[in-house]
């Protein structure tokens, strides 16, 4: 039989790679505290791609500690292939990569609220595929991404850093996501600033 089959790579869309997601990571921690960005960006996506579930929120909120931006943006770097490397979803939540999920788990525990955000997953992207991304159809996405960075990072605050770190993935990843970097969402990207802090970084970038 050898030789007559040939794998087949599952091809899952946005909403199944969530369900996926809040399957696969388990907690009994409570995180009511990110209720309303996980709204928010839900209601953004729904206003971009209408077939969203109407419980799609719920969905998001199973994803936790992955930001819910994050976990929306895994599903088409799956699809995607940087060089040889064809990323799966469980492959980043399992793998021992520099800045992967679960060097995030091992150095932030539960208890301490933190979220695996979109900033993190840019520099994980960096760390461990830039090379790889350099040399693909998104390249020059990426290095238009990673200029703006370089220049908050010579000039701006940490607050400009985080923010365009978080627009240029969402840029990256937007095609068949429903993401867009607008107000809302990057208000819920860092929920830690107020929506002032937000809008002046943004008027600086």
């Amino acid at each position: 039989m050898h030789g007559r089959f040939s794998d087949v790579p599952l091809i899952a869309g946005v909403d199944e790679v969530i369900d996926l997601l809040g399957r696969a990571i388990v907690t009994d921690q409570g995180h009511s505290e990110t209720a309303q960005s996980v709204e928010a960006i839900a209601k953004s996506i729904r206003s971009r791609r209408p077939g969203t579930p109407a419980d799609f929120a719920v969905r998001l909120d199973k994803c936790w500690p992955l930001h819910p931006i994050t976990a929306v943006v895994l599903g088409p770097m799956s699809r995607r292939r940087f060089g040889q490397n064809e990323r799966s979803v469980f492959g980043f939540l399992a793998s021992a990569e520099p800045g992967g999920f679960q060097d995030f788990l091992r150095a932030e525990p539960a208890a301490t609220h933190e979220l695996f955000g979109p900033d993190r997953f840019w520099d994980y992207l960096r760390i461990n595929l830039e090379p790889a991304i350099l040399a693909s159809n998104d390249s020059h996405r990426w290095a238009q991404g990673a200029d703006a960075i370089e220049r908050c990072e010579a000039r701006g605050t940490a607050l400009h850093v985080r923010i365009a770190k978080s627009i240029a993935l969402i840029d990256m990843f937007r095609n068949g996501s429903g993401l867009a970097a607008d107000r809302a969402t990057l208000t819920a990207c860092i929920h830690d600033a107020s929506n002032g802090a937000i809008d002046a970084v943004v008027a600086d970038l």
